[in-house]
């Protein structure tokens, strides 16, 4: 590999490296809002009562399984990071 790709790689890498922790960063902070909000919401309709699960935190798990594949990912990036200083 030239030096010229070399260099352009390790942009590439630390670029994919920016986009990811952004990623991460919007993912922890809808996570957060999310858990915020209760479970279930309640209500009434005249002498009926009612409770159904709080769709806003409906993806909560999907978030979480993607935060982890940012996570992973990002430590694969810094992997091939430092391999390329090295």
């Amino acid at each position: 590999m030239t030096e010229a790709s070399k260099k352009i790689a390790d942009v590439n890498l630390q670029a994919r490296l920016e986009q990811l922790q952004l990623e991460e960063n919007n993912l922890r902070q809808q996570i957060r809002e999310a858990e915020q909000l209760p479970a279930s919401l309640h209500g009434q309709s005249g002498s009926k009562h009612y409770s159904y699960p709080n769709p806003a935190r409906k993806q909560l798990p999907d978030w979480g399984n993607r935060l982890n594949d940012v996570r992973r990912e990002k430590d694969q990036v810094k992997r091939q990071i430092e391999q390329e200083e090295h």
